[in-house]
């Protein structure tokens, strides 16, 4: 029946979707409308063991559906994705047929992509069928087409092939170059008419309302007497942004701005007073509100200052700590960096505490050049207010830097079997490096006791 779908015209498909489609929602309706949240499907829950409880688009995105294949019957993914040793599940599965079934909530994330990224960020539906055999039919594509114009209506997400994807397009997570997942998937496989099922998904699409959906938390900024804030477009499936409206409080100050806007400004705000941002999308179909961070107006950061806890050069594996210091601004914060070979800066530690400690064990011997970064506590870390550099020399790793004494004089020279001893080893650095307890080069202590002779030895740490 799949060799059907590649010879119909899409308005032949709509006609016979609607009609199987709706035959099928009226007589599934009343069983799963109480727990599902696609009102085509039957609700049949996951083991607990096969996805993850979440209060998605609060805690992730959504901004995807991936697409797979069952390599096997309808009744047998049901049965496995109840398997609580199976470690995985999708959302949906779709038979031949056009029977839809729910296992995990669209608000959960189902471990089906083989990558926690795309899981976290994406709806996975699951269709009987083989990657290999063009054995796909017709009610399967409009059962599927429907429910995922259904996800673009409620959650915004694109009905494009950026957005809605095979399983086969998803990265391997441990091999960016792989894909296809961890496993290296290769579903739904080349007889899947991408096609023709987008534009079944779209014109199903065109009958369902398009509301706004702010699915990221709105980003806020201060100056001297400014705040700024910023937003990521409203999705919605098919219907544009109208406009947006901004309020800031304290004071119920409202702007106005166009749709195609992300980010509005205000200015005459008192320095040291705090602010936060709503930021409400709108359109024929509704509304939809996210609000922003709370931002302290203030007087920019005019230096900065960096010093380090020990004097350049130092031998590799040394941590150096370093301090900073600013004027001109309340409550500052310090980013810090260090320039690579090709003149970037790679952020070290963002913009937080006036402390950082290098560690210089994985660095090559040479200079570094190292900025620190002073803002104002809310200031766009983006646009650093004043900053400070200093070069420091790291000489290579020598044993010669480090160095030391040990003192095992009440070591006891016997030992009865059975019998705990404790006794003092003291061990004194005389190198001239101070040694790291933590990071990638810690100095430890390991005792060895052994009985002479050729005996195994003991090692404690």
């Amino acid at each position: 029946m799949g060799r059907w779908f590649l010879q119909f015209s899409l308005l032949s498909l709509l006609s016979v979707a609607v009609a199987s489609i709706d035959t099928f929602a009226a007589l599934s309706a009343p069983l799963a409308r109480a727990t599902a949240d696609y009102r085509g499907a039957f609700w049949v829950s996951a083991a607990a063991t096969n996805y993850t409880v979440a209060h998605r688009p609060d805690d992730y995105p959504i901004d995807m559906i991936v697409i797979h294949d069952i390599e096997g019957t309808y009744a047998s993914a049901i049965k496995i994705f109840q398997d609580p040793q199976r470690h995985g599940a999708a959302h949906y599965i779709v038979s031949y047929k056009g029977q839809v079934t729910q296992l995990v909530a669209e608000k959960d994330v189902a471990w089906h992509a083989g990558n926690w990224d795309y899981n976290t960020r994406a709806i996975g539906i699951e269709h009987e069928g083989f990657a290999a055999v063009n054995r796909y039919t017709s009610p399967e594509y409009y059962a599927s087409a429907r429910l995922v114009a259904s996800i673009c209506s409620r959650w915004g997400v694109h009905l494009d092939r950026q957005h809605v994807i095979g399983h086969s397009q998803v990265p391997d997570p441990n091999n960016p170059k792989l894909f296809g997942g961890a496993d290296h998937h290769t579903d739904p496989g080349r007889y899947w008419n991408w096609t023709g099922y987008l534009n079944l998904a779209r014109a199903y699409a065109k009958a369902l309302p398009s509301p706004p959906h702010m699915v990221f938390e709105a980003s806020a900024f201060s100056g001297d007497g400014t705040a700024t804030v910023r937003w990521q477009p409203a999705r919605t499936c098919r219907t544009p942004i109208e406009s947006y409206t901004v309020v800031l409080q304290p004071g119920n100050v409202q702007v106005a701005v166009p749709g195609t806007s992300t980010s509005a400004s205000l200015t005459g705000l008192t320095n040291g007073a705090s602010y936060s941002f709503t930021v409400t999308a709108h359109n024929q179909y509704g509304d939809d509100t996210t609000g922003s961070n709370v931002v302290t107006p203030g007087t920019a950061c005019s230096s900065a200052n960096l010093a380090a806890g020990l004097a350049s050069p130092q031998t590799a594996g040394v941590a150096i700590w370093m301090t900073a210091t600013s004027t001109g601004c309340a409550n500052p914060k310090y980013q810090f960096a260090i320039q690579d070979a090709n003149g970037n800066w790679v952020i070290q530690q963002k913009f937080g505490g006036s402390s950082w400690s290098w560690d210089t064990y994985h660095f090559a011997p040479g200079s570094h050049k190292i900025r620190v970064s002073a803002n104002h506590a809310t200031a766009d870390p983006s646009q650093p207010e004043a900053f400070a550099e200093m070069t420091y020399d790291v000489t290579p790793f020598s044993m010669a830097h480090w160095q030391a004494r040990y003192d095992t004089s009440k070591v006891p020279t016997t030992w009865v079997a059975g019998r705990n001893q404790t006794f003092p080893v003291t061990v004194t650095n005389i190198g001239d490096v101070t040694w790291p307890a933590t990071g990638y080069g810690p100095v430890d202590l390991h005792l060895h006791v052994a009985t002479p002779p050729a005996a195994p030895t003991t090692q404690s740490d």
